[in-house]
């Protein structure tokens, strides 16, 4: 205790009771000072971006709050195990997640929710979802960006959906490496080839044309008397082989054409690349244009930087 504060003391103040009681007020307030001067966040209390940028919180072993991230470049780690986040974060900007443990006591949906336009990197960390939970750990926005690496997934009920889910366009913009899955749902997308489906509904009058174009080459048939559904798919397949060869001077043909009699089906020969379609007809020649499955881009597991 400094002098002044001695000096300032009141009679009862001064008694050795009092004395002592001050002294225990001062000391903790002390305490809460360096605690706070150090970023290090007590159970129960809560982490406050004060500043513009580049806050740090550094969470002591016990049970903390979740955290709506709202300023650039913050950071929250947990220096000594044991420090349990207990509600859902959501990354609304760049932020870095250390060695925390988010595990809410009952069902409360996504884990950690990157928001779009921000980009996360989170390592070490257990994520545990509540017996009857079902949605995902992790959701990835499109125009998100996340790098995951040694990170733990527990718990959750029987679910569909994927433990790091994602929208479509930010599968190259997601990285996963080095992760334990202990859920028994699958940890993130995995590849899947597009497959589309043409059927012709209308022959056509004698003149009339079909065409129909994939990744910018066209094949087109022309009608000719006698022509059926049947005649006009193979007509073109063979023309849609003949303008782009397997082994023709553009490349390796992105596709493989199945004839089914009055249709055909599209499927890309690589999956999780997409191909491009469309078709037009003239005068009353008509087809339907089905995408039985849509490209599907896995999420990048360990490899480049984002």
């Amino acid at each position: 205790m400094k002098f002044a504060e001695i000096q300032s003391l009141s009679a009862s103040e001064s008694s050795q009771e009092g004395r002592l009681g001050l002294f225990n007020m001062l000391l903790r307030r002390r305490v809460s000072q360096t605690v706070e001067s150090l970023g290090v966040v007590l159970p129960g209390n809560a982490m406050v971006e004060w500043k513009e940028k580049n806050n740090v919180f550094a969470l002591s072993p016990g049970l903390h709050g979740g955290k709506i991230i709202a300023k650039p470049d913050t950071e929250i780690h947990a220096p000594a195990p044991g420090a349990i986040i207990t509600k859902p974060l959501d990354i609304t900007t760049d932020a870095v997640i250390d060695a925390v443990a988010v595990m809410p006591p009952s069902a409360s949906g996504v884990l950690v929710t990157v928001r779009a336009g921000a980009s996360a990197v989170i390592r070490g960390c257990t994520f545990e979802q509540p017996g009857d939970e079902t949605s995902s750990h992790i959701n990835i926005e499109d125009g998100g960006k996340l790098v995951l690496l040694g990170c733990v997934f527990r718990g959750s009920a029987t679910s569909s959906d994927y433990v790091v889910a994602h929208a479509v366009g930010a599968a190259t913009d997601v990285q996963v490496a080095l992760c334990y899955n202990k859920t028994g749902n699958t940890l993130f997308t995995a590849t899947v080839a597009q497959v589309s489906r043409l059927t012709i509904t209308t022959v056509g009058a004698v003149g009339n044309s079909h065409a129909v174009t994939v990744d910018g080459v066209t094949g087109t048939h022309v009608v000719i008397g006698g022509d059926t559904t049947s005649t006009v798919v193979d007509a073109l397949i063979a023309a849609l082989a003949a303008a782009y060869p397997p082994a023709g001077p553009l490349g390796e043909w992105p596709v493989t054409l199945t004839d089914g009699g009055a249709n055909f089906l599209i499927t890309a020969k690589v999956a999780g690349t997409a191909f491009s379609i469309s078709y037009l007809g003239t005068g009353t020649a008509a087809a339907t244009l089905t995408t039985l499955q849509p490209n599907v881009a896995a999420t990048a597991i360990g490899t480049g930087n984002i």
